[in-house]
């Protein structure tokens, strides 16, 4: 895990026999983490654990599972060649059912 602070941190608080981080910053809200593989929820929001429990339990399909991005190659094959080099190309996804 890796966090980016958009202010400088000073100070790092770990809750006792708990995954809870407390993060003291230059900036207005405490920055708050919970990792559970690092030990349970404090007893005060025990309420991560279950959210975090129906999290694992089923497997959720992402927007992009359906999708695929295209080569240059696959772009001329399927005739859109013509879109490469546009101002507003940056990228493109295709159902997989599509191709």
């Amino acid at each position: 895990m890796s966090v980016e602070a958009t202010a400088d941190l000073n100070d790092l608080c770990l809750v006792p026999n708990s995954g809870m981080m407390l993060m003291a910053n230059e900036d207005k809200k405490m920055l708050t983490y919970y990792i559970p593989n690092l030990g349970p929820a404090p007893r005060w929001c025990s309420f991560l654990d279950s959210l975090t429990e129906e999290l694992e339990e089923g497997e959720t399909a992402t927007v992009y599972d359906d999708y695929k991005f295209l080569t240059v190659e696959e772009l001329h094959d399927l005739g859109f060649a013509h879109l490469i080099g546009m101002p507003n190309f940056l990228i493109f996804l295709f159902s997989q059912s599509c191709i």
